[in-house]
Order: structure tokens, then sequence, then C-alpha cells
């Protein structure tokens, strides 16, 4: 059921005796396992994933749950304004290369 990406493995631990099984990765050149207590729930993982690389690439794949779940709530924040997360960056960085170039007032005086 899993394509070349994902491979499912018979696993055996005697500090993890419920863990059956892994599913290897190696997507974008970084090895990954994941255990699993069933060979079905493996081959679905291994599936699901399969299908998620064809969707979305290896680079999609590489890219950070954290970061994703990040840009998620950023975009929902912004959304009642009607701006987007490019215009967010676009706009701090502004404030932050303004905010560097300032001097306190005592300076300037």
């Amino acid at each position: 059921m899993a394509g070349k990406h994902f491979r499912i493995k018979r696993y055996g631990d005697k500090n993890r005796p419920n863990l059956k099984f892994v599913v290897r990765s190696n997507v974008g050149g970084r090895w990954e396992r994941r255990f699993f207590e069933t060979l079905a729930e493996a081959k679905t993982y291994a599936a699901q994933k399969e299908i998620a690389l064809l969707n979305q690439g290896t680079e999609g794949m590489k890219f950070p749950t954290e970061l994703r779940v990040m840009a998620q709530r950023a975009a929902e924040q912004l959304k009642p304004f009607g701006k987007t997360i490019a215009e967010a960056a676009q706009f701090y960085v502004k404030h932050l290369a303004a905010e560097s170039r300032s001097i306190p007032v005592g300076q300037a005086a």
C-alpha cells in the first residue's frame, strides 16, 4: 500500500512491547520514524503520507508543521481586516527599519 517514500517494517523493542510496526521515511533528505501498534495503523499512516507527498510535493512536506499552524493562525487574525500575512510582514519590516533609524529625543536636540 505504501509507496517508495514510506516503508513499513516490523519493530520490536522490549521497552515498548506494544509498538509492533514502524514507518520509515526519507523526504527531503531527512529520516523520520513513526511507531504503531498495528499493521493497519501503519499502512493507513503511510498511505496518507504518500498522498500528501503527491499533493504537496517535497517542499510542502518539509515545511514545518509549527510554522504552518502559525501561518494559519496569523491569517485568521488578519482576515477581519482584509489583510494578508505578506502585507503584515511588509508592514512590520518597515516598522523595524524605521525603529532602527530612530534616536532618543535628547540626542536629537
